[in-house]
């Protein structure tokens, strides 16, 4: 195996995914880079998401994206308390901040975010106003949501796990859009943290009732965003991991069922990212189809 802490190969642990994707968010966001992609499963390098209860994975994205954080206690250009962190709604804001039971008292042992010195914020608006439709009936402005928040001097912007509703993407995008109006040289860089943007890619967002929202997300993230770190695993009986760190290629590893490591040898890599059905139906039977030929000769 390959050594953990190097960012271009595949981690063996937590510890060595967290300072991977340390150092790919830095080195793209360096390289001009303003929107960027972290994309990893917290229950275990081996899962997929959903594999644990939609809480327990919440507390474990908030523990990793902690982590992942302190690299900006050593970065002068993106320093901690210059740093917002944006979490998907109030209520997971406060669980960060005070804990699983500390919505009215701090938490220490639950909290996450507790002595984080940069601002903290949300990202969906819990506005029945805006969400009933009456604003819009009655004339009104809209509320500027999070993106009305974003003071002058934030260096830079980290949104956690905004997947699980459709609106958080919208957040999302629209403080892209407003970093994108700012002059050249003043923009902020934006890290999504498991925004889970293949369900955009993919179509798992239903198309009936969120046209207008999948729209402006694919509009205005998908073609904008680098993806920095990344590891999707395939299970079934053919299993293997889709995994990149930038600056490098995008790769295919194996893991043999029943092993928890991959193999070292990427048996795939290219400079864009395959799609889903190409990596589980095209490349990993292929790939296997060898390796069991290659065992027999």
């Amino acid at each position: 195996m390959r050594c953990a802490g190097a960012e271009s190969s595949f981690p063996t642990d937590y510890a060595a995914a967290v300072l991977g994707a340390q150092r790919a968010v830095r080195r793209a966001i360096e390289d001009g880079k303003g929107l960027v992609e972290v994309d990893f499963p917290v229950a275990g390098l081996e899962k997929v998401g959903g594999d644990e209860e939609a809480s327990t994975e919440n507390n474990l994205q908030a523990k990793y994206l902690r982590e992942f954080c302190r690299m900006f206690a050593t970065w002068d250009a993106c320093p901690a308390k210059r740093v917002r962190v944006c979490f998907p709604d109030e209520d997971e804001l406060a669980v960060a901040t005070r804990g699983s039971d500390g919505f009215d008292k701090v938490d220490a042992v639950g909290a996450t975010f507790h002595t984080w010195p940069g601002p903290m914020d949300y990202l969906f608006e819990k506005n029945v106003m805006d969400l009933s439709g009456l604003t819009a009936f009655l004339g009104r402005a809209p509320s500027p949501g999070v993106a009305g928040r974003v003071e002058e001097s934030d260096a830079a912007l980290v949104l956690a796990y905004p997947s699980y509703n459709i609106d958080e993407l919208v957040a999302a995008e629209a403080l892209y859009a407003q970093e994108a109006r700012r002059p050249e040289g003043s923009r902020r860089p934006i890290v999504l943290w498991n925004a889970e943007l293949d369900r955009l890619r993919s179509g798992y967002y239903p198309a009936f009732w969120s046209r207008k929202e999948l729209a402006i997300c694919k509009a205005g993230l998908l073609p904008n965003v680098e993806t920095a770190y990344y590891i999707h695993n395939y299970k079934g009986s053919r299993p293997g991991v889709l995994f990149r760190a930038y600056p490098g290629p995008w790769q295919v590893l194996l893991r043999p069922p029943g092993a928890r490591e991959v193999l070292p040898d990427p048996v795939w890599t290219g400079d864009t990212q395959p799609d889903g059905k190409t990596v589980s139906l095209d490349i990993l039977p292929k790939a296997y189809d060898r390796l069991v030929s290659e065992s027999s000769a």
